[in-house]
């Protein structure tokens, strides 16, 4: 883990709001707000639409849909920009 992030886990401190310019920032107190202690708290193995659907407290068919709707449109774009065969 990146040593800011072990700094807040080892205080139980949410990652200060101002320090949203890190990659790692989410919005989600439970995790204080860090996305490698989301994943750390998850036992590092990928989540499961039902695991993101309970969090985000959505249908795994929803988060489904989600998922779905932005591979598309990042499949787009990157054949837009012939990136993408």
């Amino acid at each position: 883990m990146r040593e800011c992030s072990d700094i807040c886990k080892n205080l139980s401190v949410s990652c200060p709001t101002e320090n949203k310019d890190c990659r790692f920032w989410m919005d989600r107190e439970e995790d204080l707000n860090c996305t490698l202690i989301a994943i750390d708290n998850n036992g590092g193995r990928p989540m499961t639409l039902r695991d993101i659907g309970l969090r985000l407290n959505l249908s795994h068919v929803r988060i489904d849909q989600i998922a779905k709707k932005a591979t598309e449109k990042v499949r787009k774009k990157l054949k837009n920009d012939d990136l993408f065969p």
